[in-house]
């Protein structure tokens, strides 16, 4: 990448709102805000993880860059193309990327051929294509996510669930994005399985360039196969930086208990994640730092501002008054 070519993805403090049921009648309005400015670039060819509970807005946001829905505030750029700048612009960002689904088994059509939904990205792309390229770009495809050209005339339930994902991949690759976007990819399988998928994703980053944007509350699959991380909380980013750098030393009281909720084998590191999980602090008044209740650290100041997501270090950023 040369030194002034765009980040491929840029998004820029997007707000994301969703209207709320009213209590009564004439009551107002009520909204919940599901992300709070949320800004993050992802260059090409990198993989970046995106972590954090359930409910924090990790597919909100996925949806919102692959332009399945529309920001209340903000910016989102794929391939320097602004998503809200109309259809024309969306649909020439989608040229650039393409979604795999956490749902191996409900992401394929049953009455369609494997073949048929792998070519089926094709018809979204400008110019014709006859049916012989179209099955060329098929067994290319097919071969590529290690699967045979014969596959293409099966149907989805003659599959594993390890195979039926790498038809997904083999979907989105058909198009040849730039960026996938990989929503909880592996979840649904087992282990082994999972082994075999992100090995893959990793040899398609490898080979082809291909950026990734993977989205799982699995810490031990996100350390596996990205390269940086960024760690979300209640809509924000509270973290980024580089994935080892980030495991090994968080620099954010949150990630440090995310991280103490994976199994440790040292029993001193389980007694400490056990005390900080279950330091409990009173609800602090709007404004103040919204992981504060929930905080072992939490001082006044927290209490009185949001902390912004600040450098704690080279290539690493934390929105935490007093960073571990």
């Amino acid at each position: 990448m040369t030194p002034d070519m765009p980040p491929l993805v840029r998004a820029q403090n997007v707000v994301r709102d969703f209207a709320l049921p009213r209590r009564s009648l004439l009551g107002p309005g009520r909204v919940f805000r599901a992300l709070h400015g949320v800004s993050l670039s992802i260059e090409r060819g990198e993989s970046v993880g995106l972590i954090g509970e359930s409910g924090s807005g990790k597919s909100t946001f996925a949806r919102l860059v692959m332009g399945l829905d529309r920001p209340t505030a903000g910016r989102i750029e794929v391939a320097g193309v602004d998503l809200g700048a109309g259809r024309a612009a969306l649909a020439a960002a989608r040229r650039h990327m393409q979604m795999v689904f956490q749902d191996p088994y409900g992401s394929l059509d049953p009455r369609r051929t494997v073949g048929w939904s792998i070519a089926e990205p094709l018809a979204a792309l400008p110019g014709p294509s006859s049916r012989a390229e179209r099955r060329r770009l098929v067994t290319e495809t097919l071969e590529a996510v290690g699967l045979e050209p014969e596959h293409a005339a099966r149907y989805p339930h003659e599959f594993s669930g390890g195979q039926r994902q790498r038809i997904a991949i083999a979907r989105a690759l058909i198009t040849a994005p730039d960026l996938i976007v990989a929503d909880e990819p592996v979840s649904a399988l087992d282990v082994s399985v999972q082994a075999q998928v992100l090995r893959l994703m990793r040899q398609l980053e490898e080979a082809r360039g291909v950026t990734f944007l993977f989205i799982s509350h699995d810490l031990s699959v996100v350390r596996n196969v990205t390269r940086r991380v960024a760690v979300m909380y209640q809509g924000r980013i509270v973290e980024t930086g580089p994935t080892d750098a980030v495991f090994a030393a968080p620099a954010h009281p949150y990630t440090s208990l995310l991280m103490s909720a994976v199994p440790l084998p040292d029993p001193a590191r389980r007694r400490k994640a056990r005390h900080a999980r279950t330091e409990a602090r009173p609800e602090l008044p709007r404004g103040g730092c919204p992981f504060a209740p929930r905080c072992p650290r939490v001082q006044a100041d927290c209490r009185e501002a949001e902390p912004p997501l600040a450098p704690v270090e080279a290539g690493r950023q934390a929105a935490c008054f007093h960073p571990l």
